[in-house]
């Protein structure tokens, strides 16, 4: 990380919630590793990601939890949130249901963090050149966004692996701007 500087190196948690089967671990393997499994890992309780990003040649220090949708976890929750600094709530553009889940994973993080930035995102983008695949269209997204106040949605693919980038850099951008140290 030649030109940086950890002199004011900034760390922020950053809880990924979603219904089970939406792509949360796949996703998050994605941007920390460039890969994913191609097979379904169950996620029991939460599992943990570090990833280090520059944003204005200062290292960020994320640190990733994926939380597990499966209710025998909830009781954990709040252990599992304590520090949030950022959620990101994922759902698949062809599951309808994890749609409709978003507004219980937004109350379930407003429980707990009443301002924290939150995106979704919209796993299986790669659908979208056949909309009978497609059981969310963007009106409804458009529409939740707007009341329930999210920073940013954000469409990918991992099959083919695109924008995944694009909606992390945004978190982490509003991250940095909230929470920089002076």
């Amino acid at each position: 990380m030649v030109g940086t500087t950890n002199k004011k190196m900034e760390q922020f948690k950053v809880v990924v919630l979603g219904s089970e089967t939406s792509g949360k671990t796949s996703m998050l393997k994605q941007y920390t590793q460039g890969s994913f499994p191609r097979d379904y890992i169950k996620t029991l309780g939460a599992q943990y990601s570090k990833y280090n990003a520059v944003i204005k040649k200062h290292i960020v220090n994320l640190f990733f939890w994926d939380i597990s949708s499966n209710e025998e976890f909830l009781y954990m929750r709040p252990a599992f949130y304590r520090g949030t600094k950022a959620a990101i709530i994922v759902f698949s553009l062809k599951d309808k249901k994890s749609f409709e889940d978003i507004e219980y994973w937004y109350k379930d993080i407003r429980d707990f963090f009443e301002d924290v930035p939150i995106i979704i995102m919209g796993n299986a983008s790669d659908l979208e050149e056949d909309r009978s695949n497609q059981a969310v269209d963007n009106d409804k997204i458009e529409g939740l966004m707007k009341k329930l106040h999210i920073l940013g949605f954000f469409k990918f693919s991992l099959t083919k692996g695109n924008d995944v980038h694009e909606a992390f850099h945004t978190l982490i951008n509003e991250l940095y701007t909230i929470y920089r140290k002076n």
